[in-house]
């Protein structure tokens, strides 16, 4: 069956690390051409000529790279992948998916020599695979942990599924890793999901990060957030952290992610990715993830969402939480969130909040508005908030007396000393 048609609509996103050959990276460089937003969601998707002229390539060397018969220069790779709109972040990984298919085009056929299986018999290499699925588990795993990683990995490639996944759960733990490293990411990913959990979790553990990433990508996003919460929190941060932005974002809807883990990923992007992945995720999912976070980085991300959107993530979170983040915020963006709340709602995150911020709110409030939530809040606390209303009594303010300005003495004259013994005043003349 073609991969397209066991993925669902909402997988076929351009994923470079699923890229390891020509054909593959010219599926990807067409499948990212595809998804590149129109004005009008009626508007056809965008034509090779118009990328071109988008990317000053002719139109030719587009075809050849979207043929997946000629491999295209590194340079077409970056100004297709950022003419599209990759994220800043992605755009390493479209290059490196170009090398990877370089690599493997360049890489030479090993050769497939003869084995002795048993009784002396020689076996051709096309025959292994079926023996192998004929042995028993314990048997055709001993047999397969004496063969090179690539040869046993092409023979687990080709016995049915189930059988692969027995022999492959009793192989040496670093040989099976080898070997699933080795194999095309959607087979991988098939054999983990058919093996047990606790095996496919010591498999994924020992595999390359690069390759474990590759198979992540290969699975449904619910599955790849499963096989994620069954790791460490370290392994499965250090593995989702290097994805792909748009793969994340898809994952972060997932509820079968753990949201502690969900809220370190949230933050591995730019703020304002951050913002339109709580914008485009269902309320409850977005609300929960605000509510693990501590205060300071939640608000912030409140003040970047839409009033309406900031006001629905937080009536759909419990009271104290909300109170508890708000209190963190600006005047003013509490304004704006709690005007676009419900009168209830908005009394209920007023009744956690600390009684000065929230007699604050109300100062700012038309007087019908606050009357409103003051009689919908419990008569001890309206009291508490109406005395923090009432402004406090002003005095009249001290004015201190000017300080006396020193009158100069003057030293009386001879005719002013004999006015003053005779008793009578000086003439003006004198």
């Amino acid at each position: 069956m073609p991969i397209d048609d066991r993925l669902s609509a909402s997988e076929q996103r351009p994923n470079p690390l699923s890229v390891r050959t020509v054909s593959e990276l010219a599926r990807q460089l067409r499948l990212l051409r595809l998804r590149v937003p129109r004005p009008q969601p009626t508007d056809d998707p965008l034509t090779l000529r118009a990328l071109a002229a988008m990317t000053a390539l002719p139109v030719s060397t587009l075809c050849n790279a979207e043929s997946g018969r000629i491999l295209p220069r590194t340079e077409v790779v970056y100004r297709i992948a950022q003419a599209c709109g990759a994220p800043p972040e992605d755009l390493p990984l479209w290059t490196q998916a170009r090398q990877r298919a370089a690599e493997n085009r360049a890489r030479p056929a090993r050769p497939t020599n003869p084995v002795k299986v048993r009784d002396g018999q020689v076996v051709a290499a096309t025959e292994k695979a079926s023996i192998i699925e004929e042995l028993p588990s314990l048997t055709a795993a001993s047999y397969l942990d004496t063969l090179a990683p690539h040869v046993a990995a092409e023979c687990l490639t080709t016995i049915d599924r189930r059988a692969a996944a027995e022999r492959l759960s009793v192989m040496s733990l670093s040989h099976a890793a080898e070997c699933l490293a080795l194999m095309a990411p959607i087979i991988a990913a098939e054999l983990l999901q058919t093996e047990k959990p606790t095996m496919a979790v010591e498999h994924l553990q020992a595999m390359p990060a690069r390759a474990c990433r590759h198979v992540l990508a290969a699975m449904a996003t619910h599955d790849a957030a499963q096989w994620l919460s069954f790791l460490s929190r370290n392994i499965a941060y250090s593995l989702a952290a290097e994805m792909p932005l748009a793969w994340k974002a898809t994952l972060l809807i997932t509820t079968t992610l753990p949201t502690a883990l969900a809220t370190e990923l949230l933050f591995t992007g730019r703020y304002e990715w951050a913002v339109s992945v709580l914008c485009d995720m269902p309320t409850n999912r977005a609300a929960n993830l605000l509510a693990t976070m501590a205060a300071d980085p939640a608000s912030g991300l409140l003040t970047g969402l839409p009033q309406q959107r900031a006001a629905e993530l937080i009536a759909a979170m419990p009271a104290s939480r909300a109170a508890f983040i708000l209190t963190e915020t600006e005047d003013d963006t509490l304004e704006q969130i709690l005007v676009e709340m419900p009168a209830q709602l908005a009394a209920t995150v007023l009744a956690n909040l600390p009684a000065r911020r929230a007699a604050r709110y109300l100062a700012r409030c038309k007087p019908r508005r606050m009357n409103q939530l003051l009689s919908l809040t419990l008569p001890p606390r309206a009291a508490t908030m109406r005395q923090l209303l009432v402004p406090a009594p002003q005095s009249l303010p001290f004015v201190a007396a000017p300080p006396r300005t020193a009158t100069r003495r003057t030293k009386p004259t001879s005719a002013r000393r004999q006015a003053a013994a005779s008793g009578s005043s000086p003439s003006r003349d004198s």
